[in-house]
This record gives C-alpha cells, structure tokens and sequence, in this order.
C-alpha cells in the first residue's frame, strides 16, 4: 500500500507500507502498488484502546440498553421465547433492586441475563440459572460468582462485527482486559483472533492463574489482578500475584477504582519494587488518586490506564452520588501528566463509552451529558488527549502522532488537517483506517 500526499506532523510526505510495516516515508515516492491519496490531510498512527473487554462489547451490541425496568416486559413480548434475553447497563441506583423473583414476573419463563453497569454482578433469571447450570437463591452473582457463566451456543456474540466498529473509530490495536482465569474460558476471544475475524492487533492480559500462557496469535500484556471493592484481598495475596507475573517474565495491570484499593496497591508495590521489565506496571481506571498518591506512583514507575469517557458517561451521578472531597480525583488526567506520570486512554467497554473521539473531547472540557464540569483542573490539551490514544504502555511513548518507518502498517487517514482534527475531535474525521497495510475501513 501507498499513501500518497499525506501530512505527517506538518509535513507532505508519502507513505509505503509492506509485510504489514512502514517501509518508507518520502517525498514522491513510486507508485508499485495499491495507491490511496490523503490529500494532504492528517495521517496518524492508529488509535489503541488500552483497556477493553472485547467479547462482553461484542455481546453488549446485541444486547437491550436498559433506560426502565418496563424494557424487559417490552423486549419479552417482541422477542421470540427460545431466545436468551441479554440486558445490560443495569444500576440499582437507577433502577431498583432485581433479583431472579423480579426477573421471573417481568419476563415468565424465558432465560434473562442482567450486567450492572460495572460488569462486576450479574442477576439471573429462574430459566438463566437453570440453562447455566446453577442453583443461588437470588439469582445476583457478585465478582467470582458470575464470572464465566455458562451461555448456549447461540448466545455467543459476533466479534468480528465489533471489530469492524471499532476500526470504523480508528481503533487498530486493543488490549483485552478481562482476567480471565484460564484459556478455556477466553476461548471466544482467542479464536476469534486466531482466525482473524478480529482485525486489531490484541494483547492479552488474564488473571494470576495463567500468566504462564500466551496464546499465538496474541502479544503480551500485563497480567490483570483485581483489586475488587467487593472482596479487598490482603497486601501479602497482592505481592504474591505480583511474584507470579514477575517469573513469568510479565508485567501488571491493577483494577482500582477506589481509594482503598489504591492503598492496598501502593503498599503491596512497596513491597515488591518497580518492574525490571521494558515495560511498565500499571493502574486500570485510576478512579480516584488524590493527592498524596501522586508522587508515590510516579516513585513506583507506574503508569495510568483510564477511561475520562466515564465523566461523560456517568459525571451527573457521580456529582449526586460522590463523597464531594474526591470529586476533583475522579479519572485524573492533567495533574498526573504534569507530575511526569505516563497516562494512557482507553474505553473499558461495554462498561465505558467505546468512542476515543468522545473520550478525548471529555478530556479537554470535563464534562458530563448535561454539560455540568467535574475536576475542571484535569482538564489537558487537545494534542495531550490524542496522544493518550495513539501510544500504548507496551512500547516507548512517542510525542509525534504520526507513524515513522518501521511502525505497524496500523494507520488512521483523517478527512482534514491535524490541527483541524484537534478543534473538535470527532469520529468522523476518520476517513480510512489501515490495519498492517489492510484497509479495513473507508467512508469514500
């Protein structure tokens, strides 16, 4: 592949692409093969989605959104009764308790499966449990409980079409961020991959228990540990879960989303020290660092994964429902850069809005649906934002966000200049996305 007439950093240069790498950058370069024309506009490296849970985005995009417990009753009667019932962004805040008894009145008979919005609790119906196997008495699986619930075949979700969305946004490189507690389970994702249905470049983390595997088709990724509210585990079990990666030659990804856990982080990488590896250890979410934390995880060479689509998403309630002393800490993005700390974006779909382009704007303005601001001093630059998204932990942070010979055939064509791109960022300055010299996506 050839593009031609692409501006790269403030430059008109071409681009050649072959075996999946930029193999040249120049002026007027020869054309020997598939041409695309920029028109001197913006060519930057692909987007990276540094925290995603690819297979529960994928199943989300079929799944019914729900606004009022009445959806279900609704989706019940349209929806034929030999298909599962798949409801996510579920809050008890928002919409009252559930438990199985409720699931059962709303929809008789028929296999429902409900996701809280933080994907940590799932409540089943009487029919879901019995399809899973399981017997609970409520029918609410909280963290361990309800991971790798057991589904029919045709309850699988697509994938490759998820794929296909995200490179529509730009997106060519993901890191999949569910602990997955063995290959079995994660068996969906790696032969989706595998088989190349999933266009991206993916890394892969899983929990503790197989840090040892690594599947073919996939790069290496920290090992995720989850620091869960819900069951808090012991500083001695979190160092012990670091040793593990750490003999395996791997780095880790921290879930933390509250104070307490990051505590109980810090404390435990007192313990262990700093990584010896290429690659940096990591903070998922970040959701709440004040102050005092700031320099200590600068100390600790750790870095920050974290999603400021969640102020966007969920800022109107966390401004009802948020201590108001840890209101100006939520998804931090501008005071950690300044304090040289590394940070990088990323969506946690379906938990999180998948849009970069939403989440970037989120970063600069802070703020909400209803336009209300929160942590309006985390507030960074438009530039700032988007590098958040073209570089990734697993290699050198780079300030320019265009590509360099040797990088990844993995490119993002915009309709406009850089700096055209950078006063509103929006997804439809995607015009094309290249993934390893593939066009995989084109609005002409």
């Amino acid at each position: 592949m050839l593009i031609k007439n692409a501006d790269i950093d403030g430059a008109i240069r071409d681009i050649r692409i072959a075996d999946g790498v930029v193999t040249e950058i120049g002026a007027s370069l020869p054309n020997e093969e598939a041409v695309i024309d920029a028109d001197g506009c913006a060519v930057i490296r692909g987007l990276t989605d540094n925290h995603i849970h690819l297979c529960a985005y994928a199943a989300a995009r079929d799944s019914l959104h729900l606004k009022q417990l009445s959806d279900i009753s609704d989706a019940h009667l349209r929806v034929p009764i030999d298909q599962t019932l798949r409801v996510v962004d579920y809050h008890e805040d928002l919409h009252g308790r559930l438990d199985k008894h409720a699931l059962d009145s709303l929809a008789p008979g028929r296999i429902v499966r409900v996701q809280h919005q933080s994907g940590r609790a799932w409540v089943l119906s009487s029919a879901a449990l019995r399809d899973a196997g399981l017997v609970h008495e409520t029918g609410v699986l909280i963290g361990e409980e309800g991971t790798d619930i057991p589904s029919r075949a045709d309850s699988r979700p697509d994938l490759g079409r998820a794929s296909q969305a995200l490179a529509c946004v730009g997106v060519t490189r993901l890191t999949d961020a569910t602990p997955y507690r063995s290959l079995e389970s994660a068996s969906l994702l790696i032969d989706a991959v595998t088989m190349g249905a999933v266009r991206q470049s993916v890394s892969f983390t899983g929990g503790p228990e197989i840090a040892a595997s690594l599947p073919p088709a996939f790069s290496q990724g920290p090992v995720k540990i989850v620091v869960g509210d819900h069951d808090l585990p012991s500083v001695e079990l979190l160092v012990e879960a670091v040793s593990t990666a750490r003999a395996h030659g791997r780095n880790v990804a921290f879930h933390c989303v509250t104070t307490t856990a990051l505590a109980l982080i810090v404390a435990a990488m007192r313990e262990t020290g700093p990584s010896n590896f290429a690659h940096f250890d990591r903070i998922e979410h970040a959701a709440v660092v004040p102050n005092e934390y700031v320099d200590e995880l600068k100390r600790l060479r750790l870095v920050v994964v974290t999603q400021p689509g969640f102020v966007h998403a969920r800022g109107d309630r966390y401004l009802r429902s948020v201590d108001p002393v840890d209101l100006p800490f939520l998804y931090r993005c501008g005071a950690l850069i300044a304090a040289g700390i590394s940070v990088y974006g990323s969506s946690d779909a379906p938990y999180g809005p998948v849009d970069p382009w939403l989440a970037m704007r989120t970063a600069i303005d802070r703020r909400t649906a209803t336009g209300a601001v929160v942590g309006k001093d985390e507030s960074v630059s438009a530039l700032s934002a988007l590098r958040a998204y073209v570089n990734s932990p697993q290699e050198a942070w780079r300030d320019e966000v265009g590509p360099r010979v040797g990088d990844p055939g993995d490119l993002v064509i915009l309709g406009e200049s850089l700096q055209g791109s950078l006063s509103h960022l929006n997804s439809v300055s995607v015009r094309a996305t290249a993934i390893g010299g593939d066009l995989v996506f084109s609005r002409d």
